[in-house]
């Protein structure tokens, strides 16, 4: 949601609420602080040309995590490390994915409608 305006973020929370039937599923990746995306040379390794900053909306964003509690979802969180375990993998132990740390991955289903 980093590509988004905080405030349209939310919006776009209200509106699936909103339009999605009790029983819906939804998952995000949820990452607390657009700090993570300012390592440019670290992506620059990987290939990539663009400066991601400028890719991104700043300010402050609400807690995803307790904006769709709050509006009836029921939440499964997973850490990256945990995500990948899941899946079988061993989380890349390098600067890019440190930056991520916080990252969370988010999915649940509408409670009520």
């Amino acid at each position: 949601m980093v590509y988004l305006p905080p405030q349209a973020a939310d919006q776009l929370f209200d509106d699936i609420t909103e339009y999605s039937a009790a029983g819906s599923h939804f998952a995000a990746e949820y990452i607390p602080a657009t700090s993570a995306f300012s390592d440019t040379a670290s992506f620059r390794r990987y290939g990539l040309t663009v400066d991601v900053s400028d890719l991104l909306y700043g300010g402050e964003r609400s807690d995803v995590i307790e904006y769709l509690t709050a509006r009836g979802w029921s939440l499964t969180v997973q850490t990256l490390p945990e995500a990948y375990a899941a899946n079988g993998f061993e989380m890349p132990d390098d600067d890019i994915f440190a930056a991520y740390a916080d990252a969370r991955i988010v999915s649940g289903v509408l409670e009520r409608p």
